[in-house]
Formats: structure tokens, sequence, C-alpha cells
């Protein structure tokens, strides 16, 4: 549940308002002009991040099956819409002093599965399937590193019994050596 409320709050705050892309938040990451975004992402653990990515892809995927069964009705190159282009969000991407977070990555640091529930004062109680993508260490990865067939499953909302007890850890091992064995994306440059 407090992911959707994520995922409502990054959109009221990062809504479509005035942009051209209904996902411009989520593609901006990165971009000067959208670095209050990353200022929110910095509050927040990376798997509460996926949690956000998943809810969003979810909705990204029916708001495009609708879309798609309306296509000619709202094509842009509609003849009704005449030359109402608006321009994309803008490049300029910056790079950011590595933080506390990226160091945690950088070490390995243990991030064992400690149970499902409430954060700790530390806001470190990741879900099970986020320990397993990551092998117990801290990985400050989360959206485009995550594969989109494991994003649309929504993996990081489950909890570790129905994990467990469906058989869907198995299926997230197998997606995620599929995508990335032997590599650890976090050895990428």
């Amino acid at each position: 549940m407090r992911a959707l409320y994520r995922f409502q709050l990054c959109c009221h705050l990062f809504g479509n308002a005035n942009r051209a892309q209904p996902d411009w938040w989520i593609q901006a990451w990165g971009h000067k002009e959208e670095l209050h975004i990353s200022h929110l992402f910095e509050s927040i653990e990376p798997w509460e991040i996926d949690e956000i990515v998943c809810i969003y892809e979810f909705a990204r995927d029916k708001f495009l099956e609708v879309f798609r069964l309306i296509k000619q009705d709202v094509h842009p190159e509609n003849p009704r819409f005449g030359n109402q282009r608006r321009p994309p969000t803008p490049d300029g991407a910056y790079e950011l002093d590595p933080d506390e977070r990226d160091l945690m990555e950088d070490r390995r640091d243990p991030l064992p599965f400690r149970g499902d529930g409430e954060p700790d004062a530390k806001g470190t109680r990741p879900p099970l399937a986020w320990t397993v993508v990551w092998q117990g260490t801290y990985s400050n990865m989360y959206g485009e590193y995550i594969p989109k067939d494991i994003i649309r499953w929504g993996y990081i909302l489950w909890d570790a019994v129905r994990l467990e007890g469906t058989g869907a850890r198995q299926l997230l091992e197998a997606q995620w050596e599929d995508e990335w064995a032997p590599l650890d994306p976090r050895e990428l440059p």
C-alpha cells in the first residue's frame, strides 16, 4: 500500500502538467531541469523506487492498451491536430558525486532479508525479492536495471510468503539470470 502512496505522490508532485510525455518524470531522472526528482529519490531506498517503477509500468501498460485501441483518434499526426507539437524534455544530464548509498553499493554492504513489515529506524527493510536479486548485498540500482519482464509482474511488491509459496522466487531468479548472467549490473561502467 505504501508503494501506491509513493506513486501517487510522484504523480502529484511531478505529474504531466505541460509535459509532452505522460511518463516525463520517469524519463527525466538525471536531467538538470528535474533535479528535484532526484532529491526526492535520495530520501527513499532504491527498492522503494522500484515499487514506484512497478506500479508505473503496470499503469503504463494499461494506459497503452487503451490508447492502442483508440490510436487513430488521438494520434498526433491526425489532421485535426494540425501542427500542435511540443518539445521533448530537454537534454542536460549531470553527474552526482557518490553519496553514502553509492559507497554502500561499491562495498557490497550486507543487506539481508529481515522479514516483511515496517521499515526500521534507518528505513532498511527491503523485500525478499530485492535481497534475492542483489544477493543480500546493498544495491542503489533500480528501474532500467531490472528487466521489464520482472517489473511487469510487480516482483518488489510480493511479500516473502507469497514469493516463496507460489514459486515466484524461482521465476525471479530465472528471469534475472536470463537477463544478467554471468554479469552483475553493478559492475557496469
